[in-house]
Formats: C-alpha cells, sequence, structure tokens
C-alpha cells in the first residue's frame, strides 16, 4: 500500500554485496499464484527470502513459500520481519520454511546469504536470531537481537525497485491515512519505539531501541521524489519522529533551507512531544495532517491498563493549537483491553466525542503476539478455545476476539460502529472534516459510512495503483 521499506533495504543490502537477485512483489504486479509459480520455475533461485509485516499475512507467506518449493524444490527458504519475530513458532511449523530470522536482519543478513550459499548449515545454526527446525522437526532458537546492535538505519537504494508502481493516483485508504488522493512517495526516517505500551509488540521487534536515519539523507530522499517523479505530496510513518527534538527540528528546518514545496501527512506522533514550536515548524514546512494516538478517555486505562505514558490534560491544548494553524488532527482509540471497564470505554467515546479531533477512529484490541495484553488474555482465558495469532480477521482491527466479564466480542463492534459513526457525522461541518482525512469525496462518504454499518465496520479499503505519472 505505501512504499516497501523492507524491500529496499533488502535489495540495497544484496546490490552492495555484489549478488545477482530479482524481488517480487506479487500484490503491487498484481500476479497470480500461476503467474508466480512460473516466474520462480523460470528463475531457479538458491535462496528465497520471503518478509511480512504482519502476523496477519501469514497466510500468504506460507502460499509463497510453499509455491517456491514447488517451483524450485532445492531452494532455502528464509521468512523475515514481524511474523516471523513475534510469532516464531507458527512461521517454524510450516515444514517449507527452512530458516527464519528474529529481529531486524540488515545487519546478519550478508554473513546468512554468504553461509548458505556456500551451504555451511552448522555455521548458520550458530548466529543469533537464527530459528529453524531439526530433522525430527524440533524447532530451536539461537537468540532474540533487536534494534541495539544498529548504529545507525540502512539509508535506501531505490534503483532496483520501480517506485513508481507505488505512488498513488487514486487512492481511499483508510487503513493508512498518509496518502493524498495525489501521488504519494511515503518515508520513514527513524524505526522502532522506546515505549512499552501493552496491546504494542514493538518492543518484541526491535526491544525498545531506535535507529535514526541521517538527515540530510532524508531531505536528499524528499528533493529526489520531487525532482524524478514530480512528487509533491508525502506520508511521514515514523513513531518516534519527534522524539529527539532537536533532530525533528533540524529535520523541519532544512525542509524549509531547501525550499521544498510539498505537503505532508505524519501518521501518528506522540502527542506529548507536540509541542506548540514544532506545531509551528511542521506547518511552515507544509504538514496538512497529524495523526496521535490518544488510545484511551480514562487515565486509569492509560496509566495501568495501557502503559502508555499520555496525559489526558495536555490532548485540549494540542488539538487548540492544531486548530489555530490549520492542521487535521486525527486520533486513534483503543477498547477493548483487559482490565478496562465497560464505563471506561463509555468514558472513551465520551472524551473521544467532546475533543473535537477532525477524525477519530476505533480499534478493537487485538492479541497480537509477544505482546503484554496477548499474555494476560491466555492467563485469564479471555480468548476462544480455538484463536490463533494468524486469524486474517484481526485484520484492520474491527473484529473482537476478548471475552472478560466487562463485555463481549459483539458489544466492541457495536459500540465501535455506533461510535465512529456517531462522532466522526454528527453534523455537516463534521462530515467534511472526516471526508477529507479519509480521502472520499462527499458525494460517495455516505455509501461508505452505510456499509460500514452494515458490515459492522469490517470491510476493505479500495485502492487503484498508479499505472503513469
Amino acid at each position: 500500500f505505501c512504499t516497501p521499506f523492507t524491500a529496499i533495504t533488502l535489495t540495497t543490502i544484496l546490490k552492495h554485496g555484489g549478488y545477482d537477485f530479482t524481488l517480487i512483489d506479487a500484490t503491487i504486479r498484481e500476479l497470480s499464484e500461476d503467474a508466480y509459480l512460473d516466474e520462480i520455475k523460470n528463475l531457479q533461485p538458491k535462496i528465497v527470502l520471503i518478509s511480512s509485516i504482519s502476523v496477519q499475512y501469514a497466510g500468504q507467506i506460507h502460499l509463497a513459500t510453499k509455491l517456491a518449493k514447488e517451483a524450485a524444490p532445492d531452494c532455502i527458504t528464509v521468512h523475515g520481519g514481524i511474523y516471523a519475530t513475534t510469532y516464531h513458532t507458527g512461521a517454524l511449523e510450516d515444514k517449507n520454511t527452512d530458516y527464519i530470522f528474529i529481529g531486524p536482519a540488515e545487519y546478519r543478513l550478508p554473513k546468512v546469504i554468504e553461509l548458505l550459499l556456500a551451504n555451511r548449515h552448522d555455521e548458520v545454526r550458530k548466529l543469533e536470531g537464527i530459528g529453524y527446525c531439526d530433522s525430527n522437526g524440533k524447532q530451536f532458537l539461537t537468540s532474540f537481537p533487536n534494534l541495539g546492535k544498529m548504529k545507525k538505519s540502512i539509508e535506501p537504494d531505490y534503483s532496483k525497485v520501480d517506485i513508481r508502481k507505488y505512488l498513488f493516483q487514486k487512492a481511499a485508504v483508510v487503513e493508512h491515512p498518509t496518502i493524498f488522493l495525489e501521488p504519494t512517495a511515503v518515508i520513514q526516517t527513524s524505526f522502532g519505539c522506546v515505549y512499552d505500551c501493552t496491546f504494542c509488540g514493538t518492543n518484541t521487534i526491535s526491544g525498545k531501541k531506535l535507529a535514526f536515519r541521517d538527515v540530510n539523507s532524508v531531505l536528499d530522499e524528499f528533493e529526489w521524489y520531487i525532482s524524478e517523479h514530480g512528487i509533491r505530496h508525502f506520508g511521514v510513518i515514523d513513531e518516534m519522529f519527534l522524539l529527539n527534538k532537536k533532530r525533528a527540528m533540524s529535520l523541519l528546518q532544512g525542509m524549509i533551507d531547501r525550499k521544498l514545496d510539498i505537503k505532508w501527512k505524519l501518521n501518528d506522533a506522540s502527542i506529548w512531544h507536540l509541542h506548540e514550536e514544532l506545531l509551528e515548524m511542521m506547518k511552515k514546512t507544509g504538514c496538512v495532517r497529524t495523526g496521535i494516538s490518544a488510545e484511551s478517555g480514562s487515565q486509569r486505562v492509560l496509566d495501568e491498563v495501557m502503559n502508555k505514558p499520555l496525559k489526558l490534560e495536555i490532548i485540549p491544548l494540542v488539538v487548540k493549537k492544531c486548530k489555530e494553524l490549520g492542521i487535521d488532527i486525527v486520533s486513534n482509540f483503543v477498547i477493548g483491553m483487559p482490565g478496562e471497564k465497560w464505563d471506561e470505554i463509555l468514558e472513551t467515546v465520551d472524551f473521544a466525542n467532546r475533543m473535537d479531533f477532525d477524525m477519530v477512529t476505533f480499534n478493537i484490541a487485538q492479541p497480537f503476539p509477544g505482546t503484554a495484553m496477548a499474555r494476560e488474555c491466555i492467563e485469564k482465558g479471555y480468548l476462544p478455545k480455538d484463536f490463533d495469532f494468524r486469524d486474517e480477521r484481526q485484520f484492520g482491527n474491527s473484529t473482537g476476539f476478548i471475552t472478560t466479564e466487562e463485555f463481549t466480542p459483539n458489544e466492541l463492534m457495536n459500540i465501535r460502529t455506533y461510535a465512529w459513526e456517531m462522532i466522526n457525522f454528527r453534523n455537516h461541518d463534521k462530515k467534511i472534516r472526516a471526508a477529507r482525512c479519509l480521502n472520499i469525496s462527499l458525494d460517495k462518504i455516505d455509501e461508505h459510512r452505510r456499509r460500514n454499518r452494515l458490515n459492522a465496520g469490517v470491510h476493505a479499503a479500495e485502492q487503484e495503483f498508479t499505472r503513469k505519472i
């Protein structure tokens, strides 16, 4: 749906290592299973690297692996990314999978490829962050590395990726709201998160560590998109873009100094870092929208249930400043946490309504593997007996699985649907703002709302990939 950061990182490493490789993105190329199978047959690769950004894509990962083994039986298959890292037991259940990477693979990939090509499997199995099965199917993991060993992130090299295919001409992408209606480039300037919210798997993935890109490299990337592709609309998807105020101000000042005539959206700002000075600089550089994650309207839930370092009292001040500057502000909320009371869910809905955000979204809490919340749900028996972390219904955070003494999944789905409709569309002004944030025209927004009500919020966004720019 946006810039393929993992693929670009992998191709950058492989190119610099002098390897002969092919990148296959079956989604953007709209490949059928047969077309993918034929491509692997023609290539006959020695190694097939497959990455996933979420456990929710487990089915696609396993299908791609199965087809790769069918097409090239002697190839070595390696999984990496969030699925392999957070749910390694599930990833290794696949007999077609030879190895998995645990944690970020950037600084380990060259050595692993070197050893695999030399058929030195015993040495591979001594490296950190490697998972595999022995001949009896017993699973082994060597260690759990994180971002700690990455002094800085890999700077992207786009020469092996046709980035034009990822720039949207038309996109109503509710699940990824940094996209504009115009062709949009999505940029990431840092990776990881230093906090430890109970519902988030980032701690498992990055170990509360951060890796920053060089500021000048980021600025060069903006200019490259402008000069090479005529892009003037950008989405920035860092989780911790504002954590280092000095770096953030340096990047924003660089955008001003280089006279970048752009519009951009920040996906999710840590609101406790949204100081007036930063917001004013963001506005000067062309920021038109920022997302935040208030998560709850109950301070107790934030403190005791979510472990989120946010004080609700600062939110009205940030909302007021954004309105003064003309920056749209959208907030995410999570309902249905284990330990949350029903009245606190109502408190969240009331808070979201009173803050007058330009749009709000409500996510039903999902027990993602590796999170403290998932462990609590398992320990207390809050999940169905047949629950599987790879259940595709978790996609979009619109289906409930958790049942406690306070609520059921159906109750969560009902209140989510009602709250989204009531808060975002309670008058014509709100409808205009929500339609703008959703990239949906006013003449189509009512149909979108109707589908949302009929399906209790469970739906897939439609998008058209750019063919010509």
